[in-house]
């Protein structure tokens, strides 16, 4: 897939404010756990109806607390966890997971790839993973402000092109660093050299 670097909604290009050039951008939405989970919060709700209204009279009216804490936990999922949206920029990388935010500089990424969608395990597991990330993932390792070593692993539409143009803007971050540095060092070695050249001048009139 070509990389995208217009937004696709008002909430990205709103919602979702940049620091420099966007260079691509990825919409992710598992719409197979909304297919799954809507129904259960439905039934959750209807149950948690059903006993607080009384049509069990031998239940008791706490018992509609589990039911609806299933409900509002289900809709919880749905609101915060179905929705990925990734921005990559010349600068950083922004990760929008439901009502979570992260802006990851460049700079300070020490790992990224792209996971395939997990198939070992249990059952369950490999069926929950394919749900939320059917086409894979996107694991990056960074270092905060702090110099500690956070992960985000996050589903993506396209994981594979992701990774690589997250890569890549890191490849020409560490270029303009590389730049910056060997134009500072040029400029010291300049400044030293008319200094030498100065107090060279300066003992050759003293002498005369």
């Amino acid at each position: 897939m070509s990389p995208r670097s217009e937004p696709t909604d008002d909430y990205e290009s709103k919602a979702m404010p940049v620091s420099g050039t966007v260079l691509h951008r990825d919409k992710h939405v598992a719409r197979s756990a909304v297919f799954a989970m809507v129904p259960m919060a439905l039934i959750a709700l209807l149950a948690t109806i059903g006993v607080a209204s009384g049509a069990d009279p031998a239940a008791p009216r706490a018992l509609a607390l589990l039911p609806f804490l299933w409900f509002a936990w289900t809709m919880w999922m749905v609101l915060t966890k179905v929705s990925v949206r990734t921005v990559v920029t010349s600068d950083e990388v922004q990760v929008h997971w439901g009502f979570s935010a992260a802006k990851i500089p460049l700079a300070a990424i020490t790992l990224c790839e792209a996971r395939p969608v997990q198939t070992g395990g249990l059952p369950v597991a490999a069926l929950a993973a394919s749900m939320w990330a059917k086409n894979g993932t996107v694991l990056i390792r960074w270092r905060d402000a702090g110099g500690k070593e956070r992960t985000a692993q996050f589903g993506a539409d396209d994981p594979t092109t992701l990774a690589a143009q997250i890569n890549s803007a890191r490849g020409r971050t560490v270029e303009r660093s590389a730049i910056r540095v060997e134009g500072a060092a040029d400029a010291r070695a300049d400044g030293i050299a008319a200094g030498d050249a100065g107090a060279g001048a300066q003992k050759s009139s003293s002498v005369r």
